[in-house]
């Protein structure tokens, strides 16, 4: 007998708050669903973070509605972790799940912020970073190290491989969003 396809629902907590959307969400069941206000279209909700409004403002005076930043993690989950954050502000967001392959793809796309895991199976996020220092292509762009380790060491050879922040796991949306905000200030 065929089987039916399943719809499953996971919430994934992530610190901060977001501000809830009208239409349907995808961290609620199908059937509930916030009335949308007179004017606005529903669809696809669009979760709009608190911090990332002075974002927006800032990335406006430049001309652009929007960074590029790209994603490169072997974990999914956090992987979509992020992506939900950074799409979330606004941001658009592309990621890769292996090292290796990230960086042709980082190359060809220049992307205004790189998000890269430390420890990765193929490239961890030192080679990642070395790598991508050595384009002149990619001399704005600003790297992040995400990563469960805390101990300054860790950090302190991040920075020297060229690295301009470093964010500890579990992620903090507000940490995170202020961080990029502050390097776009700095670029």
């Amino acid at each position: 007998m065929p089987t039916r396809p399943r719809t499953f629902w996971r919430s994934i907590p992530i610190s901060g708050t977001c501000r809830p959307t009208c239409g349907p969400s995808s961290t609620t069941s199908p059937k509930s669903s916030a009335p949308c206000p007179p004017g606005k279209k529903s669809g696809r909700p669009r979760r709009t973070h608190p911090q990332a409004l002075p974002i927006r403002q800032l990335i406006r005076q430049n001309g652009q509605t929007s960074l590029k930043i790209f994603i490169v993690d072997d974990d999914q989950i956090t992987l979509e972790i992020l992506r939900s954050i950074l799409e979330g502000a606004g941001h658009e967001v592309t990621s890769d799940l292996m090292g290796a392959t990230a960086i042709s793809s980082i190359k060809q796309h220049v992307p205004d912020v790189v998000l890269t895991d430390l420890q990765m199976a193929s490239v961890d996020g030192f080679d990642l970073c070395r790598e991508l220092r050595q384009s002149s292509r990619l001399r704005r762009t600003k790297i992040i190290i995400v990563s469960a380790h805390s101990a300054e060491t860790w950090k302190d050879r991040a920075a020297e491989l060229g690295a301009d922040g470093y964010v500890e796991k579990p992620i903090n949306a507000d940490k995170l969003l202020a961080l990029i905000e502050e390097l776009v200030k700095t670029a």
